[in-house]
């Protein structure tokens, strides 16, 4: 009889906890649309500022003087409270510096302006909660009250533009235009546009009914090699362009002569040296993450459920 009686208030527990854990959790179809803002910074993983090719930074490195600024706006809908959808418009700079990896003697230095359009989906771990969290960080007696972090996991595919350009004669000069390498394929040049793939991890921390702060950090692998003007190609031939007088295509696609800006003693060392045959030796393609803080607006839902461009007050 105790068994049985310790059996069914163990049962009577467990259902409590349950309605009440359940009702916690946001009631997603009123509340399937947010509107998305916010930036971060960039971090870009290219052959100019590569790391040694050895353990951890073969795969993964990193310079807080190359970390750029990126902006973020989009919208995301949910299809239950686990699974959700979201399209995003990313765009800012990357930025590397040979100065800060393994070969500082390449002496290259590009930053290209990037614009991403990404659709992206989004799995929860850790459901939406219907309550904001409360954050009291002084002492008080509700101290983390209600700290549940809604996390999720995402991956998706993007579109991305690019324009290298390094820095000579005091500008930012676009690299495309020159013709700095002449690709694997045979061609001058490459098309400033890309997919990529974007991973990541999110935590989302709920501030107000209908607002919250949302932090990603996301990986990008892009299915080029020239977002930083370096691919897997060989220099053009630069004693022809010296031969015609195009110095700065000669200065622009060999940079280990030293020089950042135009000067008889550049042309002098282009005439004495410049090299031939592979560009780069990098093994793989460009690859930049971002970490971003973004503020969620939900967004007032239609009779016939489309999104209406309205902000819950």
């Amino acid at each position: 009889m105790k068994f049985i009686a310790h059996f069914l208030l163990f049962v009577v527990i467990f259902i409590s906890l349950t309605n009440s854990a359940e009702g916690q959790v946001y009631k997603w179809r009123k509340l399937r649309y947010e509107l998305i803002a916010g930036g971060g910074v960039s971090n870009f993983m290219s052959d100019v500022g590569e790391a040694e090719n050895s353990g951890l930074s073969k795969y993964f490195w990193t310079n807080v003087n190359t970390w750029r600024p990126v902006g973020v706006i989009g919208m995301r809908m949910a299809f239950s409270d686990r699974h959700k959808a979201k399209a995003v418009l990313s765009t800012g700079f990357l930025y590397a510096n040979d100065a800060y990896g393994a070969w500082p003697e390449n002496q290259y230095e590009v930053r290209t302006s990037i614009t991403e359009i990404s659709a992206q989906y989004e799995f929860y771990i850790i459901r939406e909660q219907k309550k904001r969290n409360i954050y009291n960080f002084l002492g008080a007696s509700q101290r983390f009250r209600n700290f549940v972090l809604p996390t999720y996991l995402f991956a998706g595919i993007s579109g991305v533009y690019f324009n290298p350009k390094t820095l000579f004669d005091d500008e930012w000069v676009a690299l495309r235009q020159y013709n700095t390498e002449v690709l694997p394929n045979g061609k001058e040049t490459y098309f400033p546009v890309a997919l990529a793939i974007p991973v990541g991890i999110g935590i989302q921390f709920k501030i107000a009914k209908y607002i919250s702060v949302n932090i990603e950090a996301g990986w990008r692998l892009a299915f080029t090699d020239y977002m930083d003007d370096l691919g897997h190609g060989d220099y053009p031939d630069l004693e022809e362009a010296i031969a015609n007088g195009d110095y700065t295509r000669a200065a622009l696609s060999y940079r280990g002569h030293g020089f950042d800006r135009m000067s008889d003693q550049l042309r002098q060392s282009l005439e004495e040296y410049v090299p031939s045959g592979s560009r780069s030796v990098g093994e793989w393609y460009d690859q930049y993450q971002f970490v971003t803080a973004t503020l969620n607006f939900k967004l007032k839902t239609g009779r016939k459920g489309q999104p209406r461009l309205r902000l819950y007050r």
